[in-house]
């Protein structure tokens, strides 16, 4: 942060993260919009004072040095936030830089649960796996005591090497599946025809979570951190789009006004609107924008996964 700068300048009062000054006792003496609003500060309050106590160490430790960037947590009256951090001085002040990333950490840990080897998938493994082993040494015993096979032992040593069969096939369909993401396909085969999903988020970690999710649903995804450039795509695309997923607040054009481009090309699109709005939805702001799919943030993959398999398969 340059040491001439004016606090005043519009580009500080409404960037989409958090800008905060400090005096030499730690008191908050400046803040901007994003600080007041979405972590709730003040000034003549101090920022020490909304530090979680396990993230203190870590706090005195970007304070002591302004090269350093860290994770920490915050908390106020009624939540708390994990924040990305760092500072610079710059004469009888500090400066502090916050970003929430409470989402990208909570979409993190769900894709990450959603990849674990689940209980049941293990234990089908087992079952399909033992099963395979009975009947193969029953074969082996069978093949053993005669050397001469005909008749029914033939009839029955050609079952138990279908059943051989048969269970090596769901053990490998229980690891390919776990392996693509938990995704059930019989087949095996990645459809022709796939659905396409446009995602437009301005966190580019957020845009890779949900473009990542949607690939392993085996959609095919486009995704955009910049709406002026999901717009462009879009109207050279319309066709070719079946759903598009976006965040409510972005830089360079807000989500309802690209939603309304959009809409403006194609009537019947739909849209699933990602909101941070804790309030109930406004039925002439749903009205007015013509979207009918909302989505809470801090977003719920499985909620999210199920309503786009509802609208378009």
């Amino acid at each position: 942060m340059p040491t001439d700068l004016i606090w005043s300048a519009k580009i500080i009062e409404t960037l989409p993260l958090s800008v905060i000054c400090l005096d030499t006792g730690g008191a908050i003496t400046q803040l901007n919009k994003y600080a007041r609003n979405h972590f709730h500060l003040t000034c003549n309050d101090t920022l020490h004072s909304h530090i979680h106590p396990d993230s203190e160490q870590q706090f005195f430790e970007v304070m002591a040095n302004p090269s350093t960037e860290i994770q920490i947590q915050l908390i106020n009256a009624s939540n708390s936030h994990w924040v990305q951090m760092s500072q610079q001085n710059t004469g009888n002040s500090t400066y502090v830089f916050m970003r929430d990333i409470s989402e990208q950490l909570a979409l993190s840990t769900q894709l990450r649960a959603s990849k674990r080897p689940e209980k049941k998938m293990v234990h089908d493994l087992y079952n399909a796996l033992t099963a395979t082993m009975g009947y193969a040494e029953l074969i082996g015993m069978m093949l053993e005591e005669h050397k001469v096979i005909s008749g029914e032992r033939l009839a029955a040593i050609q079952r138990y090497q279908r059943e051989v069969y048969i269970g090596l096939q769901k053990a490998d369909l229980l690891l390919r599946n776990q392996k693509e993401g938990g995704i059930v396909n019989e087949s095996g085969a990645v459809p022709i025809k796939r659905k396409h999903i446009m995602i437009v988020d301005d966190e580019p970690s957020i845009t890779e979570f949900l473009s990542e999710l949607m690939r392993a649903k085996q959609y095919k995804v486009t995704s955009f951190t910049d709406s002026t450039e999901a717009l462009s795509y879009f109207t050279n695309h319309i066709s070719e789009v079946d759903l598009v997923i976006m965040d409510q607040v972005m830089p360079q054009r807000s989500g309802l006004s690209l939603a309304s481009e959009l809409l403006s090309h194609n009537k019947s699109l739909p849209i699933v609107f990602c909101t941070g709005d804790h309030g109930p939805i406004d039925a002439q702001m749903e009205e007015k924008s013509k979207i009918k799919h909302f989505v809470r943030k801090p977003i719920d993959i499985n909620e999210l996964s199920d309503m786009v398999s509802e609208i378009i398969d």
